[in-house]
């Protein structure tokens, strides 16, 4: 952690000193700022004349410029194929934890990726993970961990991860495990078909479109946008998935597969 923060600081000093990544408020202590910044201590622990300079130090400079000038200087590097070292480029080296780490104010990889998923709170972030010994670092990762049973448990008592911030962190469990509307899933049929011209029928296999017109009416769709005929039934077709029409085998039928969120895809 020390050498993270005295490298942070080291190029912080460099990006700072070029336009636009210098802060618009730069406090002569900047540096334990920054050092208490990515500790995941609270910031009004440290001895100023102005926290309102600080504050605005840490959202101008910390969370805005420093982020924008690290990722300036990687994807130059990238761009240029720079060598950074006896051969080697900024590909050979971890570079994406540094960013979330000054973006959200902490070294700890599991407590900056639930900051960045929309829990707004930076200490009881570092406290949650704290208490729970979390260790992830995928969103899918995260998703198992905010089902378990310790995260469970704690959310249950209504007091954590602190009791100032129980119901933010009660109103971010809901708003980010996805409902069931949202989940994917498949789900197939055959309709009857009713074809506008029945001896130029579109072959076995062919891909078409369904289309529901505005006087009740699904209506068969090939792809130069000609409708070549009608379902018997009209669907109430959902606007947030994808069907997929082919003609089967026995020329009459179409077979629809659905997939995307919501129930009842082929629902009348």
């Amino acid at each position: 952690e020390d050498e993270a923060i005295t490298a942070i600081t080291q190029l912080a000093d460099l990006i700072f000193q070029i336009q636009p990544f210098t802060p618009t408020t730069f406090p002569e202590n900047w540096k334990d700022i920054l050092d208490l910044w990515l500790r995941g201590e609270p910031i009004v622990n440290i001895d100023v004349g102005d926290i309102g300079d600080v504050l605005q130090f840490v959202e101008d400079g910390l969370v805005y410029r420093l982020p924008w000038g690290i990722e300036a200087v990687r994807v130059r590097a990238e761009a240029n194929r720079d060598d950074i070292f006896e051969g080697m480029t900024i590909d050979d080296f971890e570079t994406g934890l540094v960013v979330p780490a000054v973006e959200n104010g902490s070294l700890n990889r599991s407590a900056a990726m639930l900051m960045q998923a929309g829990f707004n709170s930076r200490q009881a972030a570092i406290k949650a993970v704290n208490d729970c010994a979390a260790t992830f670092t995928t969103s899918h990762a995260l998703n198992i961990w905010l089902s378990s049973e310790i995260v469970l448990q704690n959310t249950l008592s209504g007091v954590w991860p602190t009791p100032q911030t129980a119901s933010m962190w009660k109103a971010f469990i809901e708003e980010y495990r996805p409902s069931g509307s949202t989940i994917w899933s498949q789900e197939s049929t055959t309709l009857p078909v009713v074809w506008k011209l029945p001896k130029a029928a579109p072959p076995p296999s062919t891909t078409l479109r369904l289309v529901n017109s505005n006087d009740d009416q699904t209506n068969i769709v090939a792809a130069n946008g000609d409708i070549v005929g009608q379902s018997e039934v009209c669907l109430n077709l959902l606007k947030r998935g994808i069907y997929y029409a082919n003609v089967n085998a026995n020329g009459q039928n179409i077979d629809v597969t659905y997939i995307g969120p919501g129930e009842n895809p082929f629902l009348l």
